[in-house]
């Protein structure tokens, strides 16, 4: 709340700021303004060949958020990638006035936001960037009056799709602004070579997410460990206190702790995505990992809250060329389901349709991948 106040407040000023004249030193045939985090982004990539065929030979620019920074410098697409601190952007005023000064100096001949659920940080540098042509998709980025007032700032604003899908929507938004032919789900990620994971078979359990009450409990996640074949290493993966702490748990709750490979904050975001390309299957948190080993054709199980039911995951069926590498969704259905994370029962570490999971839930979906046999 005092953040989201706190944040407006900045808005105030950056938009009187935007009012004064700035000298333009920097300018772009395109720049696309892509502020969202790292689940998100994996996301989008898929539609960058798209991208790619419609920018060819053009100098672009991409805004990012600094986590994603590595990815999209690996494309081989971008001539300019921007990348800034989401949570200084919000909270460190010193640091925003730092941010806008330089997205004042940018023109382009077109600035595209290619967000469905369009965040204020976006519209903001939308509006900075001086441009006679500036495309979004028309949805609300917070309250009623600063989506009003943010969507005037665009030339052209794209309808927003009749779906829940957030993949749905990606295509719907590819296929009007950069190619009709577009269809989601043909670009694969692959690991990186400069990463060597171990040679051994092995599953990767991805214990993060963004938010604590996100993050099923450690207790279930070893015995959901236990069930797995002896002959699979395990690798963690996660960053933070928090995520240590769970591992520590997790290493001393299962039965072999001599099989555990702890990667908690000792992988780079390209570590994470070998580790996971080169993984059997990945069990999870609704994180970017399980978006990772989709993009990367891997198998997964997704441990799935309700608040966005249907958004992220599940993904439409026949996304991939083979619905395998569809995330595998495990949730306990209740009639509260697409809150928003505005979470209407007692919260008691981690929200109720979490709480509700058992590792005998996750176990059947990991047996499958194991065995996936009709009588399994």
């Amino acid at each position: 709340m005092l953040g989201g106040i706190r944040f407006r407040l900045f808005q105030l000023v950056g938009n009187a700021a935007l009012a004064f004249p700035h000298k333009h030193e920097r300018h772009y045939d395109t720049i696309i303004v892509r502020v969202d985090a790292l689940g998100d982004y994996i996301l989008w990539r898929d539609s960058l060949d798209a991208y790619r065929n419609k920018l060819e030979g053009k100098k672009t620019l991409l805004i990012c958020a600094d986590l994603v920074r590595p990815l999209a410098e690996a494309e081989n697409l971008f001539s300019d990638i921007w990348s800034f601190n989401r949570k200084k952007f919000e909270f460190n005023f010193t640091y925003f006035q730092e941010q806008l000064r330089f997205l004042r100096t940018l023109s382009a001949d077109c600035v595209i936001n290619p967000n469905w659920e369009r965040h204020r940080i976006g519209d903001i540098m939308v509006k900075a960037i001086r441009s006679s042509c500036k495309i979004g998709m028309e949805s609300k980025c917070c309250n009623y009056f600063e989506t009003r007032y943010y969507n005037r700032q665009y030339t052209t604003l794209i309808p927003s799709p009749d779906t829940a899908s957030e993949i749905e929507a990606i295509q719907y938004f590819t296929q009007n602004v950069i190619s009709g032919s577009y269809h989601y789900g043909g670009r694969q990620m692959f690991a990186f070579d400069s990463v060597c994971p171990i040679a051994e078979p092995y599953v990767v359990f991805a214990i993060s997410a963004s938010d604590e009450r996100r993050i099923w409990g450690a207790e279930q996640f070893a015995e959901v460990i236990d069930t797995i074949p002896s002959s699979f290493k395990i690798v963690l993966s996660g960053a933070g206190n928090g995520d240590d702490e769970r591992a520590s748990i997790i290493s001393k709750k299962v039965k072999n702790s001599q099989r555990i490979i702890n990667m908690v904050n000792k992988t780079s975001v390209k570590d994470l995505v070998s580790w996971i390309a080169n993984a059997t299957f990945v069990v999870g948190n609704d994180s970017a990992a399980v978006h990772i080993a989709a993009a990367t054709r891997v198998p997964s199980v997704c441990i799935l809250p309700g608040a966005h039911f249907m958004r992220f995951v599940p993904y439409p069926q026949g996304t991939l060329i083979n619905d395998n590498y569809l995330p595998h969704p495990v949730y306990s259905p209740m009639s509260c389901f697409g809150c928003g994370y505005h979470c209407i029962h007692p919260i008691q570490g981690r929200y109720e349709c979490l709480r509700r999971i058992s590792a005998e839930d996750v176990n059947k979906r990991v047996r499958n991948l194991l065995d996936p046999s009709p009588n399994n």
